[in-house]
């Protein structure tokens, strides 16, 4: 492997990490945001703020799960260990 490319692949490595990492901190934030509006609209302050900031991270835990089965499932095909066969193409 080429120095350029494991830099690259390092990089690219990292900005994953980061654009996740953002996502997990911002998502929740936002969500809560909406929910202490709309909490405040009404009259009910803590309610809809706990209950989207929870929506939102179980949401997020649940994608961030599914994208990892399908990335591993995809790295997989092919190989002699693997219990997926390879698609039709």
């Amino acid at each position: 492997m080429d120095q350029r490319d494991w830099k690259r692949d390092s990089y690219n490595g990292f900005g994953n990490g980061l654009a996740k990492a953002f996502e997990f901190a911002m998502v929740p934030l936002i969500f809560g945001a909406a929910g202490y509006g709309l909490d405040r609209l009404i009259g009910i302050v803590p309610v809809l703020t706990t209950i989207f900031a929870v929506v939102a991270l179980v949401g997020l835990f649940v994608k961030s799960y599914y994208t990892y089965a399908h990335q591993m499932e995809l790295a997989q095909v092919g190989s002699p260990w693997s219990p997926v066969e390879e698609p039709n193409r």
